[in-house]
């Protein structure tokens, strides 16, 4: 028998070669009603899709790019999206792409519009979906891939969180024998904050350092950081403060400076991340090089191979940041 074509479900159905088209990629172009008609005469009357790759240099892929919500616009200083945008572009070479970057606030309207055209690809940084949504992209056949989560066995490429903070917890016992740290924690970012607190325990019970998780406060808010808080720790025989991220750790360093204390002289600071917030403290903070770009470069480079070249190699990376050194230890 003849090779059933898209043409001849065109002139079965009576549409046009391009509607059939998006209908068999899922298009948001075409209604449900439409593209259950087409799967329907497709099924029917036997016709298979080619299995061939797409020409890079005449592809132009768009991709949503979630970003986390926050009520807290500072929070979004944790990450420079400029150098995680970089690195997905150059993760798909010459693939041209056209990046929708919106905030994963469960507003999303991707699938109930028809003014962005086809999502090809969706990468979720420093975020998650909800079930609906993974849903959506499954029964679509949309490739999916999450930056610094792990959600089971989806697609992921991440920062080892627990082995950064063992690094910096053993680069602070050196230069202190007998240190008695502290973990300052955030409340609003728990999924990394929990992963990195753990981490801190577990390197303290490798390096026979005394720790608990009563020495690990959880804050609520960059502002709970005050002069009152600095005096605190210092207070309790704390001589080393290991930070969640490096902007709170330039806020201890500006609170603490502002009480009179001097760092590293009366405590030892870390922070993580290696973030541009570090060039407002006078002193450069030690901390882990979090790596956005190339995390954002293995998500590309994953999509375009699933995309372009029709690969299905599974992706679950986990990328040990490297120690950045600085003058707070």
């Amino acid at each position: 028998m003849a090779k059933v074509t898209i043409y001849d479900l065109a002139r079965e159905l009576g549409l046009s070669s391009s509607t059939v088209s998006r209908a068999l990629d899922d298009s948001e172009l075409v209604g449900d009603s439409t593209r259950l008609l087409v799967r329907s005469a497709a099924q029917r009357l036997g016709y298979q899709r080619r299995t061939v790759r797409r020409p890079e240099s005449r592809s132009i892929l768009t991709i949503k790019l979630y970003l986390p919500p926050s009520r807290d616009a500072y929070v979004h200083l944790f990450y420079d999206v400029a150098e995680l945008l970089d690195g997905l572009q150059r993760g798909f070479g010459e693939v041209r792409i056209n990046v929708l970057v919106c905030l994963n606030d469960g507003l999303d309207d991707s699938f109930a519009s028809k003014k962005t055209g086809t999502v090809d690809g969706a990468v979720f940084a420093f975020t998650e979906a909800d079930a609906a949504l993974y849903a959506r992209y499954e029964s679509r056949g949309v490739p999916v891939v999450h930056i610094n989560r792990v959600q089971g066995n989806r697609p992921s490429v991440a920062v080892d969180n627990a082995v950064g903070m063992e690094t910096l917890l053993r680069r602070v016992a050196l230069q202190r024998p007998g240190v008695k740290p502290c973990f300052l924690g955030f409340t609003p970012v728990s999924y990394t904050s929990r992963q990195r607190q753990t981490g801190v325990l577990a390197a303290a019970s490798v390096l026979g350092i005394a720790m608990t998780a009563e020495d690990c406060f959880e804050l609520e808010s960059i502002a709970s950081l005050d002069g009152a808080f600095v005096r605190s720790l210092v207070a309790r025989g704390y001589n080393a403060v290991l930070c969640f991220n490096d902007l709170m750790a330039v806020h201890v360093f500006n609170r603490a400076w502002r009480e009179g204390f001097e760092i590293p002289r009366d405590f030892a600071l870390t922070g993580f991340d290696n973030a541009p917030v570090l060039d407002v403290a006078a002193k450069r903070i030690d901390t882990i090089e979090f790596a956005t770009g190339e995390l954002g470069w293995h998500a590309g480079c994953w999509l375009r191979e699933r995309l372009i070249e029709r690969q299905t190699r599974s992706l679950n990376l986990i990328l040990a940041g490297e120690y950045v050194p600085g003058e707070t230890l």
